[in-house]
């Protein structure tokens, strides 16, 4: 980018000044002001368009250097931790610093209302341990993910974001609150009857998020 702006005001230097030697030929002798006038509404054009070339280059150098965000979604799943391994292989870049979030959805817990008998079949200690379960669950989630990133040979800046509600929905709101550039996830093969009662999780978030979507197959799927 550099070579090229440098050849572009040589250029530019050699055109002003061949075309002051015209202008100024057309009258050597009394150098009219409508000729210094043309001359220096030429001097200005080129200058507008030189200005504007060096403004473009920066942006793109701008552009180049800024440093995208991508989320990955993880869960238990083979299938998405091949997914993450995939994204630090193929997305990530070897020469600067990568932003990785794991995001992790975590179902919401049961809400009773207070006509619903159901929520007298369980105990308080029952509760408190489906609460323990599900954070011992993201703990286990998050550290099986950090540790496939700390084996990458690149320079990784790891966020860890946790939702709680419905996968689809949560991963779809989180990439939008935090403007992602890239959304990895893995695709599930649940087959056909289990894809039709429940839904596919990466098919909706393909739909609804506003970035790309890369959706990573595992080996055992192709």
């Amino acid at each position: 980018m550099k070579g090229s702006t440098s050849h572009f005001h040589r250029f530019l230097c050699q055109s002003i000044g061949t075309a002051g030697k015209i202008f100024f030929s057309l009258n050597p002798k009394t150098q009219s002001l409508n000729a210094s006038t043309s001359f220096c509404l030429l001097i200005y054009n080129f200058l507008k368009v030189s200005f504007s070339y060096t403004v473009t280059a920066m942006e793109a150098v701008n552009m180049k250097k800024k440093d995208p965000k991508i989320v990955v979604a993880v869960d238990e799943s083979d299938e998405s931790m091949y997914a993450l391994s995939w994204c630090l292989a193929n997305l990530i870049s070897q020469t600067s610093t990568s932003n990785l979030v794991l995001l992790y959805v975590k179902p919401s817990p049961p809400v009773y209302s207070s006509l619903d008998a159901a929520r007298y079949m369980f105990s308080t200690d029952v509760i408190v341990a489906l609460e323990k379960y599900g954070s011992d669950m993201v703990n286990t989630v998050m550290r099986r993910a950090e540790a496939i990133c700390r084996k990458s040979t690149t320079k990784i800046n790891v966020e860890r974001i946790v939702g709680s509600g419905d996968a689809k929905d949560e991963i779809c709101n989180i990439v939008g609150k935090i403007k992602a550039d890239t959304l990895v996830m893995g695709c599930h093969d649940y087959g056909f009857f289990k894809r039709a009662i429940l839904g596919s999780v990466s098919d909706h978030c393909a739909k609804h998020v506003k970035c790309p979507v890369v959706i990573v197959k595992h080996p055992k799927q192709i």
